[in-house]
């Protein structure tokens, strides 16, 4: 898990500010990125290893999101 932490970790401040700006609240966007960290965490081991992580979580994000 900490592996997995080290990787995440450095997204959240980028996850939060798209987030504050698809839906222009704070706290609401802030429940955004909780939501996308717990699926990407449930969806660890599906991921592609060899993909673009930081994509992966944003397009989580997204359609969380929408």
């Amino acid at each position: 898990m900490d592996e997995i932490a080290a990787l995440i970790e450095p997204q959240i401040p980028a996850l939060r500010r798209y987030a504050v700006a698809l839906l222009r609240d704070r706290e609401a966007a802030d429940d955004l990125v909780q939501d996308t960290l717990e699926r990407a965490l449930s969806a660890w081991s599906g991921r592609r290893r060899d993909g673009d992580l930081r994509a992966w979580l944003f397009t989580i994000e997204r359609n969380l999101f929408l």
